[in-house]
């Protein structure tokens, strides 16, 4: 039997029993089921409550769907697995219900396939499909929920809430995905209805009816950073801008900073948890500040132009005196060693 070395035990292992296309077909993985299955768990133990657990490929290092871990990973750690990744999953949708007050409940949509919507949904066939098309990139994290969104309640309008909630959240089977996407809508739309009693109440805030703004959650003065993907409140104490957050996240600290200050004083033209706008935003405040800098130079240089003319005159003409000069007595002098050569021979 024809043999192959796992890339990350390095142990001969059956070709026939390697796992490959683990994250998708362009996937060069060649590992066993027991090293992705150690690698499932020790992923899952670094995540505590309240962060989205996000499994990446070990080989290329890009999020997986759970459908392909599950369907990889060994079968007798496949159920302890999947459960703790559903757990944590609930986890950061976890709320007290102001209405009941409810222990372990938790606001994540039930995965439910079959589920019918409580109104009929009028929708275009052709509008249909581009969303049917940024829901399949989203699953396979190709696409921010951000853009998900925009795109629903940009062409639904308000049909898009009952699209949400009531079609695409139950059919979306990956936990992770479906909480992602529930999270950015709970931000986007944070009045909402509690699954248990069905009692209006605001997802951000938490409190009981729905209202036009929340309360900002903490002070200007703490140097609190709100992950703008998975949401949760980051403190660095020390070391330096570049941090990554335990979803996967990389921002700047400083800029995340001042983009959550910016925002607070109504400064910023977007919505600082759309990324991919704010994203465009920041490259064009960087050039628009690129361009500023230059007219400024030039309308200075332009005003002191007068002022420094006479003392470059002054300097100009001295260096080119001095190198007239150099010149010319170079020439005299090589003249006259050849004039002294020529007397004495």
């Amino acid at each position: 039997m024809a043999t192959t070395t796992c890339q990350i035990c390095l142990d001969s292992i059956e070709k026939e029993q390697l796992l490959s296309n683990v994250c998708g077909k362009s996937c060069s993985a060649r590992i066993c089921e027991q090293c992705l299955g150690r690698h499932v768990e020790v992923t899952l133990q670094q995540f505590y409550p309240g962060v989205l657990p996000r499994i990446r490929c070990p080989i290329c290092l890009v999020p997986m769907h759970a459908s392909r871990w599950e369907a990889c990973v060994p079968t007798d750690t496949k159920s302890t697995l999947t459960s703790k990744y559903a757990e944590l999953c609930g986890q950061t949708c976890a709320v007290t219900p102001p209405c009941c007050h409810k222990t372990g409940y938790t606001h994540l949509t039930v995965f439910d396939p079959d589920r019918k919507p409580s109104s009929p949904v009028m929708l275009l066939p052709s509008q249909l499909e581009i969303f049917k098309t940024l829901c399949k990139e989203f699953c396979r994290h190709k696409q921010e929920p951000r853009t998900v969104l925009n795109y629903a309640f940009g062409t639904f309008g308000e049909k898009a809430s009952i699209l949400l909630n009531e079609l695409m959240l139950p059919r979306i089977q990956d936990p992770e995905r479906r909480a992602t996407l529930l999270l950015s809508l709970m931000y986007f739309r944070p009045n909402t209805k509690t699954n248990c009693c069905g009692h209006n109440f605001c997802f951000n805030c938490k409190r009981r009816d729905h209202h036009e703004s929340c309360a900002e959650e903490f002070n200007d003065n703490n140097d609190l950073v709100r992950c703008r993907t998975c949401r949760v409140l980051l403190l660095k104490v020390e070391g330096c801008d570049a941090v990554q957050c335990v979803c996967g996240f990389n921002m700047n600290w400083a800029r995340e900073i001042t983009l959550r200050r910016d925002r607070k004083k109504g400064k910023l033209p977007v919505d600082i948890f759309d990324i991919p706008l704010t994203n465009d935003w920041l490259i064009f405040q960087s050039r628009l500040a690129v361009v500023v800098k230059k007219l400024w130079l030039h309308k200075h240089v332009v005003a002191m132009r007068p002022l420094v003319r006479p003392l470059f005159v002054v300097y100009l003409w001295r260096f080119r005196v001095r190198k007239v000069l150099t010149t010319e007595l170079s020439a005299g002098c090589v003249a006259r060693r050849a004039t002294r050569r020529l007397y004495y021979c």
